[in-house]
């Protein structure tokens, strides 16, 4: 009797990904074939007597939103400490993931094994269990649901992740975790923002004034951007009134130069010139001493502190700092 080939299905969290896992995977670039390519890759190759099948997602597929009978109502009909707290919220189809849950569908109805294969983090965690219990138990109530946990795309790392015996199952703590997050969000956002907007009709008794949005992020980070503005033009009012002076040296050796900083700090620009001219022009050197000194493999960084050094060092913005991350991470460079 000729033994039933075992579909397995991997959906990665960006097609970059998905691509690096079939590679490593298939132990060669030339056993991996193109099935198609919009509106996500779908890579294939054949192993063990199991036929994988990669894709991918294109982040978060469904998003929390208020029931219908909520958005159908008027503003001032409902009461925002019930948006705060007890109004119903259903999932639905972010609108530009229509097309990849089409796909996924497809594929979820014909696999034997799912394994979710997102980045190894809470929203990754949230996304695989959109695909499995949204969309891939849905449609094929028999499919096995595995997840592969890594932390880089390194061919080493990707081969240990997705042998038998390391696969998990999704970690729910992560997932409730996430979903409150998501749920906060929507309920604080939505609720304040309505209050607000609708107190600022009030006291100025129209309604033709602009919304007043209130949200878990963008109300702190304002305040935390106005409070950096404020402490920066103090720290500018100080810097005229009280200025240091050193005195800087530059001898010249040979077709180089050394230069020296004066460890004692002067309260004014006179007594650094009388410094200066009391050293003279000649320099002797009683005493050189050498000594080495190891420095340390920096600790990780988590991603608000690398956007924070990014931004003092090398002058990027956080943006800029996080796409660079995301592609070293995708080459497997970094975790």
């Amino acid at each position: 009797m000729k033994k039933e080939v075992q579909r397995v299905l991997i959906v990665a969290e960006k097609p970059r990904a998905a691509e690096q896992i079939a590679y490593a995977l298939a132990g060669d670039k030339k056993n991996v074939k193109i099935i198609t390519k919009k509106p996500v890759p779908i890579l294939e190759f054949r192993a063990n007597s199991k036929i994988y099948r990669i894709t991918s997602v294109k982040g978060h597929l469904f998003t929390s939103e208020f029931s219908k009978a909520i958005h159908e109502k008027r503003w001032r009909e409902v009461d925002p400490k019930y948006l705060l707290t007890k109004a119903p919220l259903v999932k639905v189809i972010r609108p530009e993931s229509r097309e990849v849950v089409k796909v996924l569908k497809k594929e979820c109805k014909r696999a034997d094994v799912l394994i979710i294969a997102t980045d190894f983090d809470r929203e990754g965690e949230n996304i695989g269990m959109q695909v499995a219990d949204l969309i891939a138990k849905k449609v094929n109530h028999r499919i096995i649901v595995k997840r592969a946990r890594f932390s880089s795309l390194t061919k080493e790392e990707i081969k240990k992740a997705f042998k038998e015996e390391n696969l998990v199952d999704l970690d729910k703590n992560k997932i409730d975790a996430s979903e409150t997050r998501q749920e906060l969000d929507l309920r604080y956002g939505v609720a304040f923002t309505r209050l607000a907007t609708l107190k600022l009709h009030e006291k100025f008794k129209t309604a033709r004034l602009p919304l007043l949005s209130i949200g878990p992020c963008q109300t702190p980070t304002l305040a935390l951007v106005v409070r950096r503005y404020l402490e920066h033009l103090k720290s500018k009012e100080r810097a005229r009134g009280f200025r240091k002076f050193r005195v800087k040296v530059i001898c010249k050796v040979n077709s180089g130069e050394v230069k020296f900083l004066s460890e004692k700090v002067f309260l004014s620009k006179e007594e650094a010139i009388n410094f200066a001219k009391g050293l003279g022009r000649e320099i002797i050197i009683e005493d050189i001493k050498e000594n080495e000194k190891k420095i340390s493999r920096p600790l990780p960084l988590n991603t608000n502190r690398l956007a924070s050094l990014a931004a003092k060092y090398l002058g990027f913005e956080s943006y800029k700092t996080l796409k660079l991350a995301e592609k070293l991470y995708l080459e497997g460079l970094i975790s």
